[in-house]
């Protein structure tokens, strides 16, 4: 049981949604991490409701990016996750 706990406590999670401006939920987004220190990478999609969930990361810093078809790419960096945390960034597509 100790080795599960510690190895949990080497990732972290990161979860949000994305909506278009109106605050609509924007199903289908590709959304990729890209740990900065590294240049690995972790993708999922958003569901329906415009949710996204990208459990076990890496520690350390990422850029997120958002794409979907009709809007423009958005792009945050400097995202931070840490020890065991959950994180959540929501996103705004123009």
């Amino acid at each position: 049981m100790m080795s599960w706990l510690a190895a949990q406590l080497n990732r972290a999670t990161l979860t949000g949604v994305v909506t278009d401006p109106s605050g609509a939920a924007v199903a289908n987004a590709k959304i990729i991490a890209t740990a900065q220190a590294t240049n690995m990478t972790f993708a999922t999609t958003t569901t329906e409701t415009g949710n996204f969930t990208l459990p076990a990361l890496d520690l350390g810093t990422y850029r997120i990016t958002a794409e979907a078809a009709g809007f423009k790419k958005t792009v945050r960096d400097g995202i931070q996750v840490s020890s065991g945390a959950t994180v959540r960034l929501d996103l705004t597509m123009e």
